[in-house]
């Protein structure tokens, strides 16, 4: 179980320097103004015998991202992620595993003026990600 406090609050504005390409529109810097943010992540693991390991884990991480400087680059919410895994023992010294992680992000309504970056909401994000590993002991 672990409470993890990132320092976004130091990420206040995305500044590109574009040489030579004096005048584009890409060369204003954007306000960000992140926001501190907290994740909350429980894991559990549970040897079922002496090859096999079993794990599960499931977390709540909250945005940054204030609706204010919200924009289409990074169009973040706070996400519930949910993971599974296993570990096989092959010998003394080399084991391999396999996890599956589901994030899930939350819907957010976006009300920034027109004249501004987002308008609108972002519903329906979430992502898959697979990873296989092998671990060898010298």
């Amino acid at each position: 179980m672990s409470w993890d406090r990132t320092f976004w609050s130091e990420y206040e504005e995305l500044d590109f320097d574009f040489f030579p390409a004096v005048g584009s529109p890409f060369e204003t810097p954007k306000t960000k103004d992140w926001d501190d943010s907290s994740a909350y992540r429980i894991g559990l693991s549970y040897q079922l015998d002496e090859t096999w390991t079993l794990m599960g884990g499931i977390a709540y991480d909250e945005t940054p991202v204030p609706k204010e400087t919200i924009g289409f680059e990074l169009p973040d919410s706070d996400a519930w992620l949910f993971s599974v895994g296993t570990q096989y023992k092959v010998n003394e010294k080399m084991d391999v595993g396999m996890a599956l992680l589901y994030d899930y992000k939350e819907e957010r309504e976006v009300t920034v003026t027109p004249l501004g970056t987002a308008y609108g909401e972002f519903t329906d994000a979430s992502a898959i990600l697979v990873t296989v590993g092998l671990n060898y002991k010298f």
